[in-house]
């Protein structure tokens, strides 16, 4: 959650790991786009935290990307590189879409992680419900 404006807030679904790591393990990556904020500080390393800070002294409240390559010439996914930090700050800080070609000879793909958001399995209610949720939430986030 950021601070946007005074008394207002922008709130981001936690996105499914899973669908995250099909976009960087994908073998070719053709299209990106992702709608971002910035996060909390101290939660990136590397270039990631350097891309972050900048996103946040720039001041934009959401940042939009889009990158287009092709099977040919497909978007770079190096480690600690652009796209990895897009796709990673996108998990809890906004979306990302992209069309990926999985493996060498699969067909390409569309993903959308906004139909993918992470779910909250509480596996047995401890005391009550609310400090059960909350124990749970806390857990996946420290």
């Amino acid at each position: 959650m950021n601070r946007v404006e005074p008394d207002t807030f922008d709130v981001d679904v936690i996105i499914e790991r899973d669908i995250l790591e099909r976009i960087l393990n994908a073998h070719v990556v053709t299209h990106l786009y992702a709608n971002i904020s910035y996060s909390n500080p101290g939660h990136t390393r590397g270039f990631e935290a350097a891309f972050d800070r900048k996103l946040r002294e720039m001041g934009a409240s959401r940042i939009e990307f889009t990158a287009t390559g092709s099977k040919e010439y497909p978007l770079n996914s190096e480690d600690d590189g652009m796209l990895q930090s897009i796709v990673n700050l996108s998990e809890q800080n906004g979306y990302v879409q992209a069309t990926i070609q999985s493996t060498e000879n699969a067909k390409l793909e569309k993903i959308d992680s906004s139909e993918h958001p992470r779910k909250l399995v509480v596996p047995q209610i401890v005391n009550d419900v609310c400090s059960t949720i909350y124990n749970t939430i806390r857990g996946i986030i420290h």
